[in-house]
């Protein structure tokens, strides 16, 4: 028998409420969650190379994402039409102009504060087809990345005091499963870190030497990046 009522809430309180959380008003953190949602979506491509070829759906195999204290931050994902036997992929690159929303809400808080606190934070997205034949380097990168974490990521204590990044999240996404781990400068895990960098440098690279023209790329989001906006940051 279909169940036409939602799901009842079972614990030892005499009450359990369901209450809705306000959205933030915290201006920098309603720019940072924004950047998360743009960081984590799509969930997957959908690519057609021409007008006559046929439709292939990419799903996420790889995510990299640097949040930082100023400057930027940014995120990489890989996308591909299988996670182990990978060929062609799609790269989204998400980058957030940290710096630039810090001055600007800092010059007009006070005077224009609505203006502020609905306002999109400056963000840029990047999304790029790119074919076997150039995304080899890429993927050899990935394969000794597969070997560093298959098992699991060990991190150990980190005397750093540099903090270029304030965390470091990777998510690598298998057939079989995933290793996904975050952690801040405190921990460490250098063979796994130089790994990363060089993947995004090579990412960075595919993206500005691209000179592949293909007919469409569509994003496929859970709920669209307006909508999201409206309902979870600004609460409308």
């Amino acid at each position: 028998m279909l169940n036409s009522e939602k799901p009842l809430n079972y614990g030892n309180a005499k009450l359990i409420d369901e209450v809705e959380l306000l959205p933030t008003k915290i201006c920098l953190l309603k720019y940072e969650n924004t950047f998360d949602y743009y960081a984590s979506e799509p969930s997957y491509f959908t690519i057609q190379e021409d007008e006559e070829s046929n439709i292939g759906q990419y799903i996420q195999i790889l995510h990299i994402c640097i949040w930082k204290t100023k400057e930027q931050s940014c995120s990489w994902s890989v996308y591909a039409e299988d996670r182990d036997k990978i060929q062609n992929i799609v790269i989204r690159k998400v980058v957030w102009e940290k710096d630039k929303d810090i001055e600007d809400s800092k010059k007009f808080i006070r005077t224009e504060r609505d203006a502020v606190l609905s306002s999109w934070p400056s963000i840029f997205t990047y999304n790029y087809y790119v074919k076997y034949c150039e995304a080899k380097p890429f993927i050899q990168l990935l394969r000794s990345l597969d070997c560093q974490i298959e098992s699991g990521i060990h991190l150990e204590n980190s005397s750093d005091s540099t903090w270029k990044w304030k965390d470091l999240e990777l998510l690598r996404r298998y057939d079989w499963g995933q290793v996904h781990t975050t952690w801040c400068p405190c921990k460490s895990n250098r063979g796994v870190e130089e790994i990363v960098n060089n993947i995004t440098v090579e990412m960075d690279k595919l993206i500005k030497e691209s000179n592949t023209s293909i007919y469409s790329i569509k994003l496929n989001y859970y709920i669209i990046p307006e909508k999201y906006k409206n309902l979870y940051i600004d609460g409308i």
